[in-house]
């Protein structure tokens, strides 16, 4: 038996007196659904105000996000972070001519390896007469084998390549009468005072009534990307070389890009124009998945402008020559300053790099004392993220005639003789055991110098400490000093731990770390658990 509750003619609740039980799985009545719409209406409005919000975030997050890259990630993944740059026609001759060459440099990739490398930069490839490959390295079929060797031996290239000058012989440069706009030109007489990196008038008479421009000297015409044809020839000579295989591109002395005649003081460098040139290079590598690495060449504070925005990048990796820069009588506290200076003003997205030399640059031992440029090598190869040795710095190799192309010091000289196109330069000791130890260290804890150290300097002494406190840590002393140094004034708070690279004899790889004092000129580095 059942019976049936009613209010205004509907079934409102149905009662089974036989189940004893209430269904509620009915039609709910009008004045309920009356009664609930307005809360409907709400419920539906802020779901549609929070959907168009996520909407919109999605679109300005697509917007602003740079585009994925998987062969740059693989890359930087895979890329250890020291760096080995070499200056081909120096570094190994393979067939006694008096040039290295590129079977030379294959030849020489376990003694790169053991130095705890995988990454190599190759400088001097592409000849500044027409963006080909220099002869006297050998051939494109050569480079061609050198990246497959490089592929097998799972290590990666860089390829050094100079958008900012041809050669006073290219075929550009010889049609100058109709090509004059191509280059930066002025009227013979020009008087804005600019000059050349070896301090002499930077411009060059054509004739009476028209001068060329440029920072490198009278062989080296700059271009002007003022002309939107200069750019599109350069970009199709870049294509030419990203389209050989390499992982990245370096491209040096980027501040000088473009300049502003308008500027006495400071109108050959840093002009806002070599952001947007550099912007272009940047989608042009972006799209073949090859790394951009820049090296401005300029002030701690401009440097930091070249990674460029996000969603508008300039640079995989930003070169900075704060080491480069460091000569005799050595200044500890300068040297300090300009690290931390850098590391400071360093924005989030941006990757960064270290020299302590390169082609442009006077070598580490022909600018220091011996026991000094070791110190400096070796700190060096502990400074926050990726630091890209010179070929040679590791054996102490010094400038020959002034001159930083230096032959690689092989002791059989690897084919090079008296006839080679320069002369050998020995090294006057040979610390590439201490470099080779300490570059394995740094490769094996990458995950550490990832990010800024915190420091705590004192003197002759450079201290800095990585990772986090709760994690393993990384500890670097380095004494710059004649005289020693009492460790617990610098070795912030780090009593324990153990050794994995020392120049202390006292202070053995694999022994505890209870180090009192730290001798002349020595340097540990400590892991604490």
């Amino acid at each position: 038996m059942s019976a049936a509750y009613k209010e205004n003619g509907e079934e409102e609740v149905k009662f089974s007196e036989e189940k004893n039980e209430i269904n509620f799985y009915r039609k709910p009545t009008s004045k309920e659904l009356a009664s609930c719409r307005p809360c409907r209406i709400i419920l539906i409005s802020l779901f549609a105000i929070v959907l168009l919000g996520l909407l919109v975030g999605s679109i300005i997050l697509i917007a602003i996000t740079e585009k994925c890259n998987s062969r740059v990630g693989y890359f930087q993944t895979e890329s250890k972070s020291v760096t080995y740059q070499v200056y081909v026609k120096s570094f190994a001759d393979s067939n006694g001519d008096g040039f290295g060459d590129l079977k030379g440099l294959g030849k020489k990739l376990d003694y790169i390896k053991s130095l705890g490398v995988n990454t190599i930069i190759l400088s001097g490839v592409v000849n500044n007469l027409n963006f080909s490959i220099d002869a006297n390295i050998g051939s494109m079929n050569d480079l061609k084998e050198l990246m497959v060797l490089l592929k097998d031996n799972e290590m990666f290239s860089v390829l050094e390549f100079n958008p900012i000058v041809v050669s006073k012989d290219s075929d550009w440069f010889k049609q100058k009468s109709t090509k004059s706009d191509w280059f930066i030109m002025s009227k013979a007489n020009n008087t804005n005072g600019w000059l050349t990196k070896d301090n002499n008038a930077a411009w060059f008479e054509i004739h009476a009534n028209s001068s060329y421009y440029s920072y490198y000297g009278e062989q080296l015409p700059q271009l002007n990307y003022e002309n939107d044809q200069v750019l599109q020839k350069v970009k199709e000579a870049l294509t030419m070389w990203v389209d050989m295989g390499v992982n990245g591109i370096l491209m040096n002395d980027v501040s000088r890009l473009t300049v502003d005649q308008s500027i006495t003081n400071g109108g050959d460098q840093d002009q806002p124009k070599s952001h947007d040139i550099l912007k272009e290079f940047y989608k042009l590598t972006d799209s073949k998945k090859v790394e951009l690495w820049v090296n401005p060449s300029t002030s701690i504070e401009q440097s930091v402008k070249y990674f460029g925005d996000v969603g508008a990048r300039e640079a995989e990796y930003v070169i900075n020559d704060v080491m480069a820069m460091v000569k005799s009588p050595l200044d500890i506290q300068k040297l300090r300053s300009d690290i931390e200076s850098f590391s400071n003003l360093l924005p989030k997205q941006g990757k960064h790099a270290w020299i302590a030399g390169g082609v442009n640059y006077k070598r580490i031992a022909s600018r220091l004392s011996e026991k000094e440029a070791a110190m400096l090598n070796l700190l060096f190869l502990t400074l926050p993220q990726k630091a890209i040795v010179y070929y040679g710095d590791e054996k102490s190799l010094a400038d020959t005639n002034d001159d930083s192309y230096s032959i690689m010091y092989w002791g059989d000289n690897s084919g090079f003789n008296n006839t080679s196109w320069l002369a050998t330069s020995k090294p006057t000791f040979d610390p590439v055991i201490a470099f080779a130890n300490l570059s394995k260290v740094r490769s094996d804890n990458d995950q550490y110098f990832l990010s800024a150290p915190k420091k705590a300097n004192q003197g002759s002494v450079i201290s800095f400490l990585y990772g986090d406190k709760k994690k393993e840590k990384i500890l670097v002393l380095v004494n710059f000093s004649g005289s020693s140094v009492a460790v617990d004034s610098v070795d912030q708070g780090v009593k324990e731990g153990v050794v994995i690279f020392s120049v202390n004899p006292e202070q053995t790889v694999g022994k505890k770390f209870d180090a009192k004092t730290l001798g002349a000129y020595q340097m540990i580095v400590v892991k604490v658990e």
